[in-house]
């Protein structure tokens, strides 16, 4: 399990007010539940919480994408007062009764001057600059919960990560390239700049892959999918949990060899990601976190997959097992990933696997 949560300790206001106190408890619960080295996308363990808190009012920064229909679906289930703040470009159809305050966190926040809420979640901070901007503004609100991501460590090796392990800094903290090896080291100041602006009242979520219902990546939901196709089926590492589909183990340093990628799985004694899967989450487990049953969230994707239309996914699943261009891998269409499945599984027959 992957997911981390660092925090302040809980302050006396927060011990005086189980409904401050409750909220890191839902909010951590609402942000997914860990699988396999990620979280996965929807209701949290519902015995978590065994009350429903009082009311709050939330906002929500983002709230129409992937993970965040999830959090408002869960929060307004929970009967708070939720407000939505986005471009309004993303499933704009979503939730019609509530509150959608639209701007850009680049530039565009009057639609929250003057507003504060007794939560925030910011789900969307990837730039620490865009990320002053809106924390400073809501500055006067409760508690801000800064979803960034074990990206944040300065590596991922084998070596097991605890939420002390130091976190990646950039040469240049001015960069705002997120989209690349910068990743981890924006979030990691996007955490500084939340606690900086928030102190006590932030709380920093880490999470690892989160995976589910409306994952545009397909880098986990290539599982459940191939899975549900049965047959042999070319399984990396060793065995663990035991499956209706017939998995054959390929030793891990053959798979390097030939070439061949499986989504969301690496070497567990690779240098810089191998420990992804292995990151300490005890101190969110003692702040009030559960997990999801993993099998909840492998129906939900399935369900969620084959709901899909051919619009959806025009040229097949966006990650799955496939070689890299370089070695002739090509579009990772269902039909071939199975071939280059079958030519795994021969090669590994071939050399007495």
């Amino acid at each position: 399990m992957s997911d981390s949560i660092r925090r302040h300790d809980v302050d006396p206001a927060d011990a005086r007010n189980p409904d401050r106190r409750d909220f890191l408890k839902t909010a951590t619960v609402a942000t997914g539940a860990l699988w396999a080295g990620g979280a996965c996308a929807g209701y949290g363990d519902q015995e978590a919480v065994q009350e429903p808190p009082a009311p709050m009012s939330i906002l929500v920064l983002g709230g129409t994408g992937f993970i965040g229909p999830h959090m408002v679906e869960y929060a307004v289930g929970r009967g708070h007062e939720v407000t939505l703040f986005n471009r309004g470009r993303t499933n704009t159809h979503l939730f019609p009764d509530l509150e959608k305050l639209v701007g850009d966190r680049d530039g565009d926040l009057a639609a929250l001057e003057g507003r504060n809420w007794d939560a925030v979640l910011d789900n969307t901070g990837y730039v620490p600059r865009m990320v002053r901007d809106s924390a400073e503004l809501l500055a006067d609100s409760g508690r801000y919960v800064f979803v960034s991501s074990i990206s944040a460590y300065k590596d991922l090796g084998p070596h097991g990560i605890t939420e002390d392990y130091e976190v990646g800094r950039l040469d240049d903290p001015t960069v705002e390239e997120w989209r690349g090896p910068a990743y981890g080291p924006l979030k990691a100041l996007c955490e500084d700049v939340a606690q900086e602006v928030f102190g006590d009242r932030a709380t920093v979520v880490r999470p690892g892959y989160i995976v589910g219902p409306g994952d545009g990546t397909d880098r986990w939901t290539y599982w459940p999918v191939r899975v549900a196709a049965g047959g042999a089926m070319a399984a990396p590492g060793a065995p663990s949990d035991p499956s209706d589909a017939e998995f054959r183990w390929i030793d891990s340093a053959f798979v390097e060899e030939q070439g061949v990628r499986f989504p969301i799985w690496g070497p567990p004694d690779h240098p810089t990601w191998g420990g992804a899967h292995l990151v300490d989450n005890t101190r969110a487990i003692e702040a009030g976190y559960a997990s999801r049953p993993a099998v909840e969230t492998v129906r939900d994707t399935l369900e969620w997959w084959n709901g899909l239309s051919e619009d959806d996914r025009p040229d097949g699943m966006r990650s799955g097992l496939r070689k890299p261009p370089e070695l002739g891998g090509g579009p990772a269409t269902l039909e071939a990933m199975r071939e280059v499945e079958a030519q795994l599984l021969a090669a590994w027959e071939d050399a007495g696997g």
